[in-house]
């Protein structure tokens, strides 16, 4: 598969309760994901690993797969996203084989993964098959719960004290506004422009929201607006 270098954006609302096409703009134009790799990243790494399970940092520091997980669903940790794939009892390359062979399992012709965290450029899909990975990512409980965390606390130790610090969502602006959203995920690499895909709720249906390639986050930002508040309440 070949991505086009320069790609208009691709925008899609899907009613997944009632399997009907709301938006469709560009919706099967094979493109660079960036950061939305870090769903299928996290759906691989909950089939194998348990989120209590400690997973070395360095020489002398271990995080948990939960700890992983949140950084990767929360802030698009790119590091965190590496660990876990390197973490697989048969190294990286069989990770990225557990992603490729999920999304071929998903009936993706067009979705394929090179690295965990979505930097390589060849990580490619369609809007169209975003719907099916967005879908499936949604029936794991702990996605859902921590991909739409607005922040998360952490420790930051300054002059040998302790300092909670809050780490904001990179989907903050939309999770600030609206409460029926149920999964989110963003991406931004300069080949995929600015992405985010979500899961919202509206009168008992569930809807996939898929934007890729916007060239700002503010513009990506209006977008995911416009969709939540006029497609949504047709």
């Amino acid at each position: 598969m070949v991505a086009k270098a320069t790609l208009p954006p691709s925008i899609l609302v899907y009613n997944t309760t009632a399997n009907v096409t709301v938006v469709s703009t560009n919706a099967d134009v094979i493109r660079p994901m960036a950061s939305i790799t870090k769903l299928m990243t996290a759906m691989v790494s909950l089939d194998l690993y348990k989120l209590n399970q400690p997973v070395r940092i360095g020489k002398n520091s271990t995080l948990t797969v939960e700890q992983l997980l949140t950084n990767l669903l929360v802030r698009s940790d790119n590091t965190a996203a590496e660990i876990l794939a390197q973490n697989h009892s048969s190294g990286r390359v069989a990770f990225l084989q557990a992603m490729n062979d999920k999304a071929k399992l998903l009936g993706l012709i067009n979705t394929e993964y090179h690295d965990a965290s979505g930097l390589i450029a060849t990580n490619l899909t369609t809007a169209h098959e975003l719907v099916t990975v967005v879908s499936h990512a949604g029936t794991y409980p702990f996605i859902k719960q921590t991909s739409t965390l607005t922040d998360i606390p952490r420790t930051l130790i300054v002059k040998k004290k302790p300092h909670i610090i809050s780490l904001a969502n990179t989907n903050k602006t939309i999770l600030f506004e609206f409460d029926n959203v149920t999964l989110s995920k963003t991406g931004f690499t300069t080949k995929a422009g600015r992405c985010v895909v979500m899961l919202v709720d509206n009168k008992g249906e569930q809807y996939a929201i898929i934007i890729l390639g916007e060239p700002t986050k503010q513009a990506r930002d209006q977008v995911a607006k416009n969709l939540i508040q006029t497609s949504l309440t047709k």
